[in-house]
């Protein structure tokens, strides 16, 4: 009888010791389910309360593509890279067929300055005050010295940029092109002109031909400054400052609504076989 007693004893001791570690692992499993379960919370209600901003990235908004990841901080949608406008947002006119247009690029092919053909778009009233743009340019063929084209554009117009510079409203434009060697050298004309004249106009030095140019044009105020980069990490850091040229004119501070992706500038008949071909990409509003 003692021994079974002692047995027992021992058995019943063996259970509990068992059931206390089950106690504890079954503990230990559901304090780190709930800690688990805790921080994703947090960091759940951290995202939320948080904004692209404030996390140093650009929120996404209609009419913007992200050149980058994408994430979502509290209820926004952000891109952790450059954003860039959608020229399909924008309202062509080309009659001859001399653009194309995708999401981030707007390629020329053989457009002539005798021909209609410009992208364009609606900011709204007073939306361009003192800015950075950047944009990426390329041209790839000039057929003669006296080529050019708009590449880069602001006015209260939305149609050819010329009717904007006869106006008394005024305008600004980025110009490229053909150069003394028409076939293997281009350059940019910034110029401000209002009420049929041209009032300030600066030119670059040459470029060869299929060389990309890094572009940052800036307003601050009535002065507005071309930088030309060789590459975008220069653009980026500045640093090293324009390492092809920069170029400087005095406009206004007169307020624009319509940004011009690309636009003739059209000359009219006697302007004929002035053929030019290019991509501008990348247009980033800073």
């Amino acid at each position: 009888m003692k021994r079974r007693g002692m047995s027992a004893i021992i058995t019943s001791v063996i259970i509990i010791d068992i059931a206390i570690v089950a106690v504890g692992v079954v503990w230990y499993t559901v304090s780190t389910v709930v800690e688990t379960q805790s921080a994703e919370v947090e960091t759940a209600s951290s995202q939320f309360s948080q904004s692209c901003t404030s996390m140093g990235y650009s929120k996404i908004i209609p009419d913007k593509i992200c050149d980058g990841s994408v994430s979502y901080m509290g209820g926004e949608k952000c891109c952790q890279g450059e954003l860039y406008e959608d020229f399909t947002a924008y309202s062509e006119t080309d009659p001859n067929g001399k653009v194309s247009v995708s999401a981030d690029t707007i390629t020329l092919t053989d457009g002539d300055q005798d021909e209609v053909y410009y992208v364009t778009k609606d900011f709204g009233t007073n939306y361009f005050g003192d800015f950075t743009h950047w944009v990426d340019i390329n041209i790839t063929a000039s057929e003669n010295t006296d080529c050019r084209t708009i590449v880069w554009g602001m006015s209260n117009y939305g149609s050819n940029i010329v009717d904007a510079i006869i106006s008394l409203s005024g305008g600004i434009v980025l110009n490229v092109q053909g150069r003394v060697a028409a076939d293997t050298e281009y350059n940019f004309l910034v110029a401000y002109g209002i009420d049929d004249s041209w009032e300030d106009v600066a030119e670059s030095v040459n470029i060869g031909i299929s060389t990309p140019a890094y572009l940052s044009i800036k307003r601050d105020n009535i002065t507005v400054t071309v930088e030309i980069y060789s590459t975008p990490l220069l653009r980026i850091s500045g640093g090293a400052g324009d390492d092809i040229d920069t170029i400087t004119i005095e406009a206004s501070s007169t307020k624009f609504s319509h940004l011009h992706g690309i636009n003739t500038g059209r000359l009219g008949a006697g302007a004929s076989d002035r053929n030019m071909s290019g991509t501008i990409s990348n247009l980033a509003l800073k």
